[in-house]
């Protein structure tokens, strides 16, 4: 809990510093792989997914010859079946894929969650590269509790048992705050 904390704080003072350099009120359009289109849009602690309101998002930018963004899909697809009801996962592919090689992708990977390929996210992506000073390393995950507001930043793996320490800890905050 408290190495949550410590990186919620780290990374809270990071990107509302990060705000400083991009439009809080940008609002950007993202296609999935099927087709649907989603907003979000720049707000001044995070990101506003319309579609998803009430919602934890956990947005991973990753690539299909990542070993290590491979070997995080299982735990996505566990994390998306198991909490379908409380949490989005958006998997955002920046390897080059477009959304027919994604989609075909997603099919041979078993893929549950959202899938959107780079060129249906280019200004959304850029957005995200300024905002919380990016540099395309990757995996990249984003978690947005359902008020908007980015509660963590993280570069790199994340083992799935430090994911349902994350998520515990979300749904408490929510519960705190809904009280």
């Amino acid at each position: 809990m408290k190495l949550l904390a410590n990186m919620t704080i780290a990374f809270i003072l990071l990107f509302t510093s990060s705000a400083l350099c991009a439009e809080n009120d940008e609002t950007f359009t993202i296609k999935d792989v099927e087709g649907k289109s989603y907003t979000v849009k720049g707000i001044e602690d995070g990101l506003d997914f319309s579609d998803f309101k009430g919602k934890i998002i956990f947005l991973d930018f990753f690539g299909h010859q990542c070993p290590p963004c491979l070997a995080s899909i299982d735990t996505y697809k566990k994390i998306q079946e198991k909490y379908k009801d409380e949490i989005v996962v958006i998997g955002l592919e920046v390897q080059g894929l477009n959304s027919e090689e994604l989609k075909e992708f997603g099919k041979s990977k078993e893929i549950n969650y959202m899938l959107v390929s780079q060129d249906q996210a280019y200004d959304f992506l850029n957005y995200i590269t300024v905002r919380a000073e990016w540099t395309g390393a990757i995996p990249f995950l984003l978690i947005v509790d359902e008020k908007g507001i980015v509660q963590l930043m993280h570069l790199g793996m994340i083992e799935e048992e430090t994911f349902e320490k994350i998520i515990t800890e979300l749904k408490k905050g929510k519960k705190t705050t809904a009280s």
